[in-house]
């Protein structure tokens, strides 16, 4: 019976680690691991009245799913400001994805100049291996 109740205390601890986040701009760039099924969140900060907004550009749906739409929660009531954009995902399948963000205005051509966000997704028993 102890050995079952060190068990169970350690799946829970693991599926607490894995909903870690929400990743924000001071993520950019760096590699996730997760179990399957896990659900993590993106927050990235925007102002939508100047016209530019945050886009996802690309990432494997065979191993990353959006869940819902985008949220967007603005810093306060005054015309202009910015504000808090998140996205919620989850893990669906055991592999490695690259998760990418543009900063942009969607009528523009992208540039070298856009401010980006990327985040390596990996997923599955490798992710839950090299996230211990």
């Amino acid at each position: 019976m102890k050995k079952v109740k060190q068990i169970i205390l350690s799946l829970v601890v693991m599926s607490l680690i894995s909903c870690a986040g929400p990743y924000t701009i001071k993520d950019s760039g760096k590699t996730i691991n997760l179990g399957m099924y896990d659900p993590f969140q993106v927050e990235l900060h925007g102002n939508a009245s100047t016209g530019y907004k945050w886009e996802i550009t690309a990432y494997d749906s065979t191993v990353i799913e959006q869940i819902g739409n985008v949220s967007y929660k603005a810093d306060d009531d005054k015309i202009g400001s910015g504000g808090l954009y998140t996205w919620s995902f989850k893990t669906i399948g055991a592999g490695e994805s690259d998760l990418l963000f543009v900063y942009k205005r969607p009528w523009e051509e992208s540039s070298a100049d856009d401010k980006t966000f990327s985040l390596r997704v990996v997923s599955g028993t490798m992710g839950r291996i090299l996230s211990e």
